[in-house]
């Protein structure tokens, strides 16, 4: 799977990862080094995360310097920015997603 861009909180997206029976998630929160998102990135592709999601503000995005610190990374996992992460993470238990 490549995905080479963020995906701006599409509930269908979201609705879609959280139908599947396993399901790995990266959330991260208050992140806002490019170099250290870049680097869980890079982990995220290594460990076959299905998606990375960031809340819309207080985080750092898709920079020229994330895809270069992430090492092709920022291409193969989905990076979903999302306006309420509180509200996502009660989404996701409702889904049973365990967390």
């Amino acid at each position: 799977m490549l995905c080479n861009k963020r995906i701006e909180e599409q509930e269908t997206f979201l609705d879609n990862l959280l139908e599947r029976v396993s399901l790995f998630l990266l959330i991260l929160d208050h992140i806002t080094d490019p170099h250290n998102v870049g680097a869980c990135l890079r982990s995220a592709a290594a460990a076959n995360v299905d998606a990375v999601i960031v809340p819309k503000n207080r985080s750092c995005h898709l920079t020229p310097t994330v895809r270069k610190v992430s090492s092709g990374g920022s291409e193969l996992v989905p990076f979903v920015v999302v306006t309420n992460l509180v509200r996502t993470i009660k989404k996701m238990k409702l889904s049973d997603v365990n967390i």
